[in-house]
């Protein structure tokens, strides 16, 4: 009964982070609308070279904030299904001990299944966390690239 207890633990610490991550998504999308705001009201005519990349910035952005969204989203159902089995797993083991039962491959089934859901959600946000580092550097480039341009301006 003490190993699925330690993984419920350990899952429940992860959904809280995740939890974060995908607040952070959301907080970014909201952080992007504005632009895209101050940027709709732009007539075609007054918008600068640097107002254009910003755009295509935003698009692309928001492309790999829609892919995060999707991952942390079934990582935290992976989660979830993994403490539900894992919660499974201890009620089962006692209720076999409880009524002398002999079918010790029900929570071991139920066990295995869990952490299996648990290893799918860590492998989920690792691929959120790779996209996460890919969209940061794709918005160092941008950051660069305006700072080039007003650097040579000066």
């Amino acid at each position: 009964m003490i190993s699925p207890a330690v993984l419920m633990a350990a899952a429940g610490s992860v959904v809280l982070s995740t939890s974060n991550r995908l607040g952070r998504v959301v907080d970014r999308t909201r952080g992007l609308l504005q632009d895209a705001q101050r940027l709709d009201k732009l007539t075609g005519q007054e918008e600068t070279p640097a107002e254009k990349a910003q755009h295509d910035f935003i698009l692309e952005q928001l492309d790999y904030l829609s892919q995060r969204m999707y991952l942390l989203r079934s990582a935290l159902a992976g989660l979830y299904t993994s403490m539900s089995l894992l919660v499974m797993t201890s009620l089962l083991i006692g209720v076999l001990i409880l009524f002398r039962g002999d079918a010790g491959w029900i929570p071991l089934l139920t066990g295995f299944t869990g952490a299996i859901a648990f290893l799918f959600s860590v492998l989920q946000l690792l691929r959120e966390a790779t996209l996460a580092v890919l969209s940061t550097q794709v918005e160092m480039r941008f950051i660069k690239q305006l700072l080039a341009k007003r650097k040579s301006r000066l």
